[in-house]
């Protein structure tokens, strides 16, 4: 899937630019001046000294913030604003989906997509992945290093007449620290004390120098955070982890009556789940099978909490120009690795894609049932994890010029190109070559069409519990009914905006 987005703004027009204005203010009291070197405006074009008088509220959150809540990234501090509802912050594997390890934010709980992120008045590209309900969103965990961060000024009204209908819940502008002298670095460490080991590391650092002309500041950032599964930190309690499709599994006879694994269930790992309500079926002994499920916990597949590594990079050149005009240019790069975990494989929820023959060499039930039904998945107790990896990377460069023209006239030129792309690779069973497997055709190296089930390179796969005994799958059978889901998304942004600004006489 590719997004592409372009977009352009004429003087005085919508676009996409939070107004940097110079403004000089001199008040008289007892021989004392009071200068206001600089004004930044949010929500609008038009150069003032204050947004007191503003239809719309503002809020300001400075750098401080994000460390008085021992935040480690924004998404820390933004999920803590009461007008924030709905934002997609939270890094589980329950909930995102493909944004595994993404943030965004969500004005007054209008969706993610009504909210505009800027970055120093300049639009950023959205997420090459959408939410769970298919919407687009900027991930704010991609915008620059938190160091960078100088505040973030949040329009907590509808902005839609000066920016368009992305902002139609509000606003929120991140403004970085270009004017910054010297070096900082942080580190920092948190970690669970009870219930799991989940960890997160943080190390950060910017640097900045100023000319008589010039100011650069650099920043870069490394985020490392470890798993947290759902065994280590149970959802309620244990049953609420398990899925009645497991392997060992179940099997439904005579169209309807569903059977536990009777070669061992929970001998293999699986939880029974009897089924008193129904009859159940004798084998060729009078022995009775057991009706119901053979449970299985995911718990240890899943994560809370995914394995995540991202670093970021930002820096910023002013240059003066002479005469008032001023060239400023700004790049920033995110890299992010999430591992979100999955169980081994996932169940078959359509029985008529695993369907076994009567005449399987593995069948324990007898052959005068007929074909009888798996109710369950290819790989479950003694599999590995599923990694479920999700790649992302984000670049964006801008480039504006400001300056005076003449009298109290100003110009705000500015280009921005940013761009980011994602991949989710997933493992999963391949139903057609699974069907096939259970008839004997499975395995690398036999054609379904001409091959003989059973035989040379064709194989049974063992659907029951004596594949962890006496009959066991072969890797070459289990290769050839699982296959790796990748999907690569690209989104795009390109910005040409200008403003101009004076007093009509």
């Amino acid at each position: 899937m590719r997004q592409n987005r372009f977009y352009r703004a004429t003087a005085l027009t919508a676009g996409c630019l939070a107004m940097l204005g110079t403004a000089t203010a001199q008040a008289q009291d007892a021989d004392t001046d009071v200068e206001i070197e600089e004004v930044v405006v949010t929500g609008t074009y038009i150069k003032g000294k204050t947004q007191a008088s503003s239809p719309s509220p503002i809020a300001v959150f400075g750098s401080d913030n994000l460390n008085q809540i021992g935040a480690s990234q924004v998404a820390d501090l933004v999920q803590t604003l009461t007008i924030n509802n709905g934002a997609q912050n939270n890094p589980d594997a329950f909930t995102q989906g493909s944004t595994t390890g993404t943030s965004n934010i969500n004005l007054r709980g209008l969706g993610v997509s009504s909210t505009l992120v800027l970055m120093n008045g300049r639009r950023q590209v959205v997420s090459p992945n959408t939410t769970n309900d298919g919407i687009a969103f900027v991930d704010t965990s991609s915008l620059v290093p938190s160091i960078a961060i100088q505040r973030i000024e949040i329009v907590k009204d509808g902005a839609a007449a000066i920016y368009g209908t992305d902002a139609v819940a509000g606003v929120a502008n991140f403004i970085t620290d270009d004017d910054f002298e010297g070096v900082e670095l942080v580190a920092k460490y948190q970690t669970l004390t009870d219930q799991g080991s989940q960890a997160d590391t943080l190390i950060e650092g910017k640097v900045g120098w100023a000319g008589d002309t010039t100011n650069i500041m650099l920043a870069a950032s490394y985020f490392d955070r470890s798993g947290l599964t759902t065994a280590e930190r149970r959802l309620s309690n244990p049953i609420d982890d398990t899925s009645a499709l497991g392997n060992p599994g179940a099997f439904f006879l005579l169209g309807a009556l569903p059977v536990i694994d009777p070669t061992g269930c929970e001998a293999q790992g699986g939880f029974p789940l009897a089924r008193t309500d129904l009859q159940p079926i004798l084998d060729a002994s009078g022995i009775p099978f057991e009706a119901g499920f053979c449970r299985f916990d995911f718990g240890e597949f899943f994560n809370l909490v995914a394995e995540e590594e991202r670093t970021q990079a930002f820096g910023v050149i002013t240059q003066q120009l002479g005469g008032d005009h001023e060239l400023r240019i700004e790049g920033s790069y995110a890299d992010q690795s999430v591992v979100r975990g999955n169980s081994p494989t996932f169940p078959f929820l359509q029985l008529s894609n695993a369907v076994v023959p009567a005449d399987h060499p593995a069948n324990i039930f007898p052959a005068s049932l007929g074909p009888i039904l798996f109710f369950g998945r290819a790989i479950g107790n003694g599999g590995d994890v599923s990694p479920a990896s999700q790649d992302r990377e984000t670049w964006r460069v801008s480039a504006n010029l400001t300056g005076t023209l003449v009298d109290d006239w100003s110009y705000d030129v500015a280009f921005t190109r940013a761009e980011s792309s994602g991949t989710v690779r997933t493992e999963d069973t391949i139903t057609t070559n699974f069907q096939n497997a259970l008839f004997g055709l499975g395995g690398t190296g036999c054609d379904p069409a001409t091959g003989t089930p059973g035989v040379g390179p064709c194989e049974y796969y063992n659907p029951f519990a004596t594949s962890f005994s006496v009959l066991p799958n072969s890797q070459n059978v289990l290769d050839s009914i699982i296959g790796t889901q990748q999907l690569d998304n690209d989104a795009e942004l390109t910005v040409i905006d200008a403003v101009l600004s004076g007093t009509l006489a």
